[in-house]
């Protein structure tokens, strides 16, 4: 059985509270969203949608990422996870062990087969997965000039990690503090 942990050796995942959401929004900026609503319009709808949604932060309390696992089918069994990363922490792993808290978080709480997480590859080399780490999230779609943002087109690559390779291997390549490793 999978253990939701909220927490790895260098980042945490804090669900989000009514007030969080100025902080969120900032972290959106932070993190070169195309064009996001106005704060107005962001708040309005803050808290929902998402079947769980985080503010993630370096073990010295930095806000580094908004995150979100939303859309869930239960028919289909699936999630979607955003994972809005500040431009700052790019390339430092930080993102890494935020998607694998999330995906962990959504297959510990939810009969779910996969975890989809659609990105750029500018935003999915941001994260800084490792080897082992990447090839847990496999490519299902590529939409090619489908996000307009930062003034050009981008490639949408859509990808996926599927339960059982999570099961296998997911956990094993995360850092989560092995006493709360079940």
């Amino acid at each position: 059985m999978l253990f939701p942990h909220l927490k790895s050796a260098t980042v945490r995942i804090t669900p989000v509270r009514t007030g969080d959401g100025p902080r969120a929004y900032d972290l959106l900026l932070h993190a070169g969203v195309g064009a996001p609503p106005t704060l107005d319009a962001f708040l309005a709808q803050f808290g929902r949608g998402g079947k769980a949604q985080f503010i993630a932060e370096t073990a010295d309390g930095d806000p580094v990422a908004f995150v979100s696992l939303r859309d869930r089918d239960t028919a289909a069994r699936r999630v979607h996870l955003d994972l809005h990363l500040d431009v700052a922490h790019a390339g430092t792993g930080a993102g890494a062990e935020i998607a694998m808290l999330g995906v962990n978080y959504a297959f510990a709480m939810w009969d779910l087969k996969k975890v989809c997480y659609e990105a750029t590859s500018a935003e999915f080399d941001a994260l800084g997965l490792t080897g082992e780490q990447a090839k847990l999230f496999c490519e299902e779609a590529l939409l090619r000039d489908h996000v307009y943002q930062q003034g050009r087109f981008w490639d949408l690559h859509v990808h996926s990690v599927d339960r059982d390779t999570w099961e296998r291997t997911g956990i094993t390549l995360s850092s989560f503090p092995e006493q709360e490793k079940r």
